[in-house]
């Protein structure tokens, strides 16, 4: 009987220390679960544009949409609210979006360089056309005319070329020209 008097004032010592060692201070041994953080997620349409990486940010986190690209365009903004108007260029996340690009096409100019240096065939001149981007472009049309250096050789109009002193009958745009994302200049192309 001593040996259980004598384990059970071990044990309630033991009881009174565990408590005075939590009340000054002592750490509990079980840690309460954190909750883990709530994430969304920015999708991008880029409406023709090039790829745009996804926005990953936790919630009431504001974030920058970044600039997108596309060839012939200018980049007008991000349409956040499906409301068909750039938006601000950053957001709050409050939910999972989509932001849709949006995109004014882009004009170029059409110049034509009809080598009245070495040529005297018309009196006028050719005027430049300018475009939208990837427009087909109906090409201005000349009679036959005569070198200025030799009258009695009559040429024939075949059409433009990218290049200069193309006298070998074939044009690069006999009649049609695709606008490109940038001005160009059209040469004559005579045999």
């Amino acid at each position: 009987m001593t040996k259980y008097i004598a384990t059970m004032i071990l044990v309630a010592a033991m009881v009174v220390l565990m408590g005075c060692a939590q009340a000054s201070g002592g750490t509990d041994p079980v840690e309460p679960p954190v909750d883990p953080a709530i994430t969304y997620t920015v999708t991008f349409d880029v409406n023709g544009g090039n790829a745009v990486a996804t926005l990953v940010a936790e919630e009431n986190t504001t974030v920058n949409l970044p600039a997108a690209t596309r060839t012939g365009y200018t980049f007008d903004g991000w349409d956040t609210n499906a409301d068909g108007a750039a938006d601000s260029n950053s957001v709050t996340l409050t939910s999972n979006m989509t932001a849709k690009a949006l995109w004014t096409v882009n004009r170029y100019t059409i110049t034509f360089d009809e080598c009245d240096d070495r040529i005297n065939l018309w009196d006028t001149d050719v005027t430049s056309i300018t475009a939208e981007y990837g427009t087909v472009v109906e090409l201005p049309s000349r009679s036959n005319g005569h070198v200025t250096y030799n009258y009695s050789n009559i040429i024939s109009f075949d059409g433009w070329s990218a290049t200069k002193d193309d006298w070998d009958g074939t044009a690069d745009y006999p009649t049609t020209y695709t606008m490109g994302a940038s001005n160009v200049t059209l040469y004559i192309a005579y045999h």
